[in-house]
């Protein structure tokens, strides 16, 4: 499996052992393991739906305003270039374009060269599926 990350990060590998010997010892870190799990899971499954039954703009909106609240609460400035965010939300280069055009013109974005930038939070919050309307 390959899981693209949105900012960097430190990944740790460990046996299946030693993980459960550690989980075993600290009940905070398996609450927290038994968490994150949980929302990865979720995560996975409305990204599997928003794929089949959302069109490109709710996906890409989506991506967007849960990468400003998650990773960049304090910034409107997204460093993906309009091929990446097309990969991450599963996209043709011309759904990803009419996706973009639309969000310009409403005056949601701005875009340039490797980066986006958000405008109204709100608005594009209006754009998001449901899912994410009814997880923040």
């Amino acid at each position: 499996m390959i899981i693209r990350a949105f900012s960097d990060l430190e990944v740790y590998s460990m046996s299946y052992q030693t993980l459960r010997k550690v989980a075993e010892e600290n009940g905070k870190f398996t609450g927290e393991l038994l968490r994150e799990n949980c929302d990865f899971v979720g995560y996975m499954f409305l990204d599997s739906v928003n794929q089949t039954f959302e069109p490109c703009l709710s996906r890409i909106c989506d991506i967007l305003y849960l990468y400003l609240i998650k990773v960049q609460p304090n910034e409107n400035k997204i460093p993906l270039t309009q091929s990446e965010l097309a990969n991450l939300a599963s996209a043709s280069r011309a759904q990803m374009e009419r996706s973009l055009k639309i969000l310009r013109e409403e005056q949601i974005i701005e875009t340039a060269r490797g980066y986006i930038k958000v405008l109204n939070r709100e608005k594009l919050f209006t754009h998001c599926t449901r899912g994410v309307h009814e997880n923040i």
